[in-house]
């Protein structure tokens, strides 16, 4: 039910897949994002990093990305949200040795990285770097959002995505010491390795008696004691830890004398006394450590041995003298042995195929490097409900070093070692004890050779897909044996099935203590080597060594569906950058990256649109396979022109695939074929002759053949390569004319043996095309990288380039799924509305490509524009007002970019189309201002017609008063019948009196003669005044009409002289009071 539940809440169904690569550490190399680019090496840097390195080794602790199956959902669930994953890379080699001048010195590194076992440092004074041992962590968020970031904008370029990885440096790596310090009784003398590890617990009884003094030497190296600097080592998270395990390793150890070599006889030397010297050398290692707490500090779990193991040595170091018949000697002096005390480690005293000697041997695995460690998880349940867990190593193959010259009676010397691959394969349930499921034979009739620098996964049961068995995978290797001068590269992958329940399940001895694993497990608990199957999955990757191998587990990504995924690798003669994967439980067989089919059926005589015309499709296209990802190296017939589907054919919530049409005919790929021009980089650093061929132009009597847009495709492949370069270079200048390349001063050009040939006059317009053609992103050609897979990514990390020295310094994610663009808020229909918000299924995807299609014209209204996640985009400006084509019907198309470049490869009207009919808004701007400028109008009309009827009304009023005074002075005085004549006459005397008034008071009051300009000034003061004093006459108050109807009264009852003057005075008081 839990199960059932599970699938429920967390399917998610994927239709697409992809194949590019994400760059999220290192110096950059593509376009789409920027990753942690490291500014120094060390721990004290800004941006502190590993080095550039090869035959390192990876872990992840607590791994939340493997659905575990010994727990129940909802504790897998609170140990995802629990727990932080954690990114480990563990040692290495960073050696590079300065500038290569010959082939010699490249034959000299060769030799010295692959078969000189003890090569010394300090013999190449040119070079830098070397074995590590350091730690270095990078924590990976459960969500995928914290991966990626978007740039400030204020940032110069702001638009870019930005990687959040980070890595810290846990241990810078601890050596011994070259000499013993001066506070010890040994002072001034050399120190071995072996001296310096010599007070580590698993000595027991054999440690110094100075181990337990807290203030001697030998106790204060515990806590810098850790596992020599080494390459080609192993490493795994076992029960929770972190372990180590072999590999090449630098230390200072003691040389015996049977490495010495006599000039005078150019023959090996063997004393019959012990001596030795001391110096740095490279030995294979078989020794175990483990950390609990990241790395910080290390504990011995086993210091291996340092002999081999019996099954090597009774093969390979085991002769018989001619003088002796059925005498048989085994390995070397150094060996020898008569009881379990001489023997160093986990090597016991014994005989060896019947020889006449006892020497050491092994009693785990030999000494070895580039081998394979996988881990399992075991686990029963008891009656009482409870769940018993066990974790179990399996370490299979390698490279081991066999001695095969003769001093005396035994094997000596390491000048005339050899490599072998080793066949053999050990488990272990604590890292100590070690059972040995598979001999090393190493010369295998059965089918399975040995090998090295080869891969393994262990893939558990997939509960999900009802399957119940757990299985150990190996690919590939490098195989070398004795009868084999040459090294033979294996693609073949066999596999070992294995019980789930540990071995303690079938003894009932399953408690707290770890129940050891014996010899007599095999065939039961354990695998038997009868039980080693080749894989029957059809192999189509070539023969390699030094690749990664990454384990997808099921989950809601996938399908719920175990992948396996193959990367790069090297041969005898080239090193590869390929990438292929495989579905586990399908049977199909193994699919190479940007090559997995991708169909699309196009129907018969259907009409789709490309930018600015129209395309019909014809009856005879059938569906194809490809990917729309390109590179220098992909071939002209892959390019293609991708149209989007036409939104009214669309059915709704269905996603409809894009429709591809070759870039190049049929016919002009044949032709440019028999040129000689296969792929996008050939047609670029084409030559004149080349492209003048293609555009017709040939010698006299030549057959022509022409590729009528040869120019244009010659254009447009030159724009995808600048834009795919992280430093855009200008590539358009030339040496001499390409043939294509338009020159505006000279109209042709003329050509030795041809003649004038015609200049193009247009440049090509690649801009529709070139926006669908995306650059493809991988981390390129390596070997010798490690791989994990940790928060729902498969990473890459590092690794030796296809170039000698060019080791790698970076981290790369693999992201096979396209990106799903949403329309979060869209525009209604019938209206004006003009904004849109996009999201996405990914949340590293934060970047989105957006176009407009116009319907009704059936035409792309504008390009695919950028943006990003969060700000609104606005159409407004489909306004013809602001020049765009106006209201209509159009369908926005949004695509999201993610970081590794992958875009939306299918369309639904439910997600990301929208299709409305836009309506231009109203022009309210020049409609508020017309009304209120009319607004204004009226007011101010109606305002003058006010101001002017007032105006009127008060002269009426003014005439009615004049007419009364006129009428009151005829009756009193008599006189002038014209009323008017009579107020002119006296205005003007009025006028006349101020005047004379005026200047008598001008003359009284200053005395002297004023000026022209004084004059003016007083002339203009008194016609104001007598402005004033007319218009007085005009003025009236709501007093007058009682004024008015009291002197009238007044006139009416009297007639004297007296009364009427004394009534003028009074009228006159009344007005001054006014």
């Amino acid at each position: 039910m839990d199960m059932l539940l599970f699938l429920l809440f967390s399917l998610r169904i994927v239709a697409f897949e992809s194949a590019n690569w994400a760059q999220l550490a290192g110096e950059r190399t593509q376009t789409i994002v920027k990753p942690y680019i490291p500014q120094q090496q060390g721990s004290l840097a800004k941006r502190p990093m590993w080095s550039r390195r090869w035959g390192h080794t990876t872990s992840v602790l607590n791994q939340t990305s493997i659905y575990r199956n010994d727990l129940s959902v909802k504790q897998n669930s609170e140990r995802s949200l629990s727990l932080i994953p954690t990114l480990f890379v563990l040692g290495g080699d960073d050696y590079t040795k300065g500038k290569l001048n010959s082939v010699s010195e490249i034959s000299e590194v060769i030799l010295l990285i692959l078969y000189d076992t003890h090569y010394c440092i300090d013999e190449y004074q040119d070079s830098s770097g070397g074995l590590r041992n350091d730690v270095w962590s990078s924590e990976l968020s459960s969500s995928s959002t914290a991966t990626w970031l978007m740039n400030d904008r204020q940032n110069t370029d702001n638009d870019t995505v930005v990687s959040t990885m980070k890595w810290n440096e846990i241990n810078e790596g601890k050596e011994a010491p070259l000499f013993w310090p001066n506070n010890h009784e040994k002072h001034g003398t050399q120190i071995t390795f072996d001296d310096w590890i010599s007070c580590q617990k698993y000595f027991g009884e054999a440690r110094h008696d100075n181990c337990d003094d807290t203030n001697s030497v030998e106790h204060g190296f515990l806590s810098d004691n850790m596992w020599s600097p080494r390459r080609g080592h192993a490493s795994a998270v076992f029960n929770g830890a972190l372990f180590v395990i072999g590999g090449r390793s630098k230390e200072q150890v003691r040389v015996h004398d049977e490495r010495l070599f006599d000039r005078m006889t150019e023959m090996r030397k063997e004393s019959s006394t012990e001596h030795f010297t001391i110096r740095q050398s490279t030995i294979l290692k078989n020794d175990v450590w483990v950390s609990h707490d990241g790395g910080e500090s290390w504990g011995l779990v086993t210091p291996g041995c340092k002999d081999h193991q019996k099954d090597i040595l009774a093969t390979t170091e085991i002769w018989s003298m001619k003088s002796r018949v059925n005498n048989l000697f085994a390995g070397s002096t150094s060996s020898g042995c008569q009881d379990e005390s001489d023997c160093y480690g986990a090597a016991v005293c014994s005989f060896v195929h019947g020889s006449k000697n006892k020497v050491c041997t092994c009693t785990m695995f030999g000494a070895r490097e580039h081998h394979s460690l996988s881990v399992q998880h075991r686990y029963v349940t008891k009656e009482d409900g409870s769940v018993y867990k066990e974790d179990y190593l399996y370490l299979v193959g390698g490279f081991t070093t066999i001695r095969h010259e003769v001093c005396g009676n035994n094997a000596c010397g390491s000048r005339g070692s050899y490599r072998v691959a080793l066949d053999d394969a050990w488990v272990s349930n604590d890292g100590t004890n070690w059972v040995q499921l598979r001999p090393a034979t190493i010369d295998a009739s059965n089918g399975y050779e040995g090998r090295g620098a080869h891969s393994s996964l262990l893939v558990h049961a997939n509960l999900f897909r009802e399957q119940t068995i757990n299985r150990l995978w190996i690919f590939g290797g490098e195989h070398i044996s004795q009868s084999e001068a040459m090294s033979k590269y294996l693609n073949d992958v066999w596999y070992v099935e294995l019980n789930t329940e540990p071995c303690c399940a079938s003894h009932n001895t399953c408690r707290l203590n770890v129940h050891p694993l014996t010899k007599k497990d095999i065939g039961h608990c354990l695998p038997a080597i009868l039980n080693w199957t080749q894989s029957k999955h059809e192999l189509s990757w070539s023969e390699r060594a030094g690749h990664v191998t990454i384990h997808e587990p099921p989950s809601s990504l996938n399908k719920f569906t175990d992948y396996i995924y193959l990367v790069g690798g090297k041969n005898s003669t080239s090193v590869h950058s390929d990438v292929w994967s495989l579905d586990v439980t399908s049977g199909e067989p193994w699919q190479l990256d940007f090559s997995a089919p991708y169909s699309n059926i196009v129907r018969a005589n259907r009409e789709v649109t490309s930018k600015r015309k129209k395309v019909r499709i014809p009856n005879s296209m059938k569906a194809r396979s490809y990917y729309f990802h390109y590179d220098l190296d992909s071939t002209l017939r892959s390019l293609m022109r991708l149209i989007v589907p036409v939104t009214n054919t669309m059915m709704d919530g269905i996603f409809e695939e894009l429709v591809a049409v070759p870039l190049i005919n049929d016919d002009d790929i044949t032709v440019l074929e028999k040129t000689g021009l296969h792929t996008v980089s050939e047609l670029i650093h084409a030559s004149q002759r080349t492209i003048l061929l293609l555009r017709g132009f040939d010698y006299p009597g030549n057959d022509r053949s022409v590729v009528k847009d040869v120019c244009h495709i010659k254009a447009l492949v030159e724009a995808f390569e600048s834009k795919c370069q992280v430093n855009h270079l200008n590539t358009n200048i030339k040496a001499q004319w390409d043939g294509c390349q338009q020159i505006k001063e000279n109209p042709y050009i003329n050509i030795h043996g041809i003649g004038n040939v015609p200049v193009p006059s247009n440049k090509p317009d690649t801009s529709s095309d070139l926006e669908n053609m995306f650059c493809k992103q991988t981390p390129g050609s390596r070997y010798m990288a490690a791989g994990e897979y940790v928060d729902g990514k498969v990473l890459l990390l590092g690794g030796q380039g296809s170039v000698l020295n060019a080791l790698q310094r970076d981290v790369w994610s693999r992201d096979s799924k396209p990106p799903l663009a949403t329309i979060k808020l869209k525009p209604k229909s019938r209206s004006s509305q003009s904004n849109f918000l996009f999201d996405c299924d990914e949340d590293g995807a934060l970047q989105f490509e957006h176009k407009l299609f116009d319907l009704t014209e059936r035409l792309d209204v504008t390009p695919w524009q950028p943006s990003r996640r969060g700000d609104v985009v606005d159409v407004s400006w489909l306004d013809t007002k602001k020049g765009g084509p106006g209201s209509g019907l159009y369908t926005l198309y949004v695509r999201a970019v993610d970081p590794s470049g992958n875009r939306d490869m299918a369309y639904s009207t439910s997600t990301n189309t929208h299709t409305w009919f836009y309506v231009q808004p109203l022009p309210w701007g020049i409609i508020t201002g017309i009304t209120l400028t009319c607004v204004i109008l009226l007011t101010s009309a109606v305002f003058h017609y006010r101001q002017g009827e007032k105006k009127a009304a008060l002269q009426r009023h003014a005439e009615r008063i004049r007419r009364r005074r006129f009428k009151l002075n005829t009756m009193t005085n008599g006189g002038e019948k014209d009323w008017k004549e009579h107020y002119h006459t006296r205005a003007i005397k009025t006028k006349e009196k101020i005047e004379v008034n005026s200047d008598d008071n001008i003359a009284s009051d200053t005395g002297v003669h004023l000026s022209a300009v004084q004059r003016r000034r007083r002339r203009q003061r008194r016609k104001q005044r007598e402005v004033s004093l007319l218009n007085q006459g005009n003025e009236s108050d709501e007093d007058d009409a009682i004024v008015r109807s009291r002197i009238e009264k007044q006139v009416k009852f009297t007639a004297s002289t007296l009364q009427q003057k004394s009534l003028r005075r009074h009228f006159s008081n009344n007005r001054d009071i006014r």
